[in-house]
């Protein structure tokens, strides 16, 4: 498996077996984009219910460098995004209808995703004056 970004390296510290994370001489700030983007597609299609943030550990990206790319204009990876949740959406409501998932499984998967189950009623009272 071809990986996104370059791996730290572990050296061994002390006479306990300490591991202390040392990063190569590459480190994380080069990504290529174009290749996260073909692999998220990638990983869309081919995962029944696709889960963003193991998509980020598999191919170790950056959640925040994710996030701050697509706020920094790019289109077409904040498209591929929102297929994602789009799919795991209709996924989870598929599943759920079917019998296939758990519906408490499926109801906190969404509410990961912002979804509440509550309604927020915001009740103003509005004072009229009248003039006689």
């Amino acid at each position: 498996m071809k990986t996104l970004a370059v791996i730290p390296q572990k050296k061994l510290r002390g006479k306990r077996g300490i591991y202390k994370k040392t990063l190569s001489k590459k480190d994380y700030t080069h990504y290529d984009w174009v290749a996260i983007r073909q692999k998220l597609e990638e990983y869309t299609e081919v995962t029944t219910v696709p889960i963003l943030h193991e998509f980020f550990y598999k191919n170790r990206v950056p959640k925040t460098r994710f996030f701050t790319r697509i706020e920094n204009g790019d289109e077409k990876l904040s498209l591929i995004h929102d297929f994602l949740i789009s799919k795991k959406q209709a996924q989870l409501e598929h599943g759920t209808l079917s019998g296939q998932l758990n519906p408490a499984m499926a109801i906190f998967s969404l509410k990961q995703m912002g979804w509440r189950d509550t309604h927020e009623v915001d009740v103003r009272q509005v004072i009229l004056q009248i003039d006689l």
